[in-house]
């Protein structure tokens, strides 16, 4: 976004985004929002598996709603195409996400969030955005 005004309905997608009723359940929350990187922080407890470590679903959700934070904030909302997860380690404590743009075009966006937990890699995730340009800002 850099040179570029924000779109007038921004604030509008990220509160959508951040208030969705499915999102609050993993009491998540957005400690950087930039357009460069989004970072969101999620605590391990109440999102552990049988074996007391981050459980996969709750790993991936947390990169999911950065995907959906990042590739929110261009010129037109974007719907996710595609997202895979790698998983490395299990999460042994509270988990960040961050999220960067790594490549674009005219109709779609890839962005890569790391899942960090102790100060480990635990995750890496890809995700492309489908830009919906019927809902382009005036």
């Amino acid at each position: 976004m850099s040179g570029m005004e924000p779109p007038e309905d921004i604030e509008a997608r990220i509160d959508a985004i951040n208030n969705c009723e499915y999102a609050r359940r993993f009491d998540m929350k957005v400690t950087l929002l930039t357009a460069e990187e989004v970072r969101l922080e999620m605590p391990l407890a109440g999102n552990m598996n049988g074996f007391k470590v981050g459980h996969g679903g709750a790993v991936f959700t947390l990169a999911d709603e950065a995907f959906a934070l990042i590739g929110n904030l261009g010129r037109y909302p974007e719907v996710a195409m595609s997202a895979s997860i790698r998983y490395l380690k299990p999460a042994k404590g509270d988990m960040v996400a961050i999220a960067r743009k790594v490549s674009e075009d005219d109709r779609t966006s890839t962005y890569k969030v790391e899942i960090i937990s102790n100060g480990e890699l635990i995750a890496d995730f890809e995700g492309v955005g489908f830009k919906l340009k019927g809902k382009k800002n005036k």
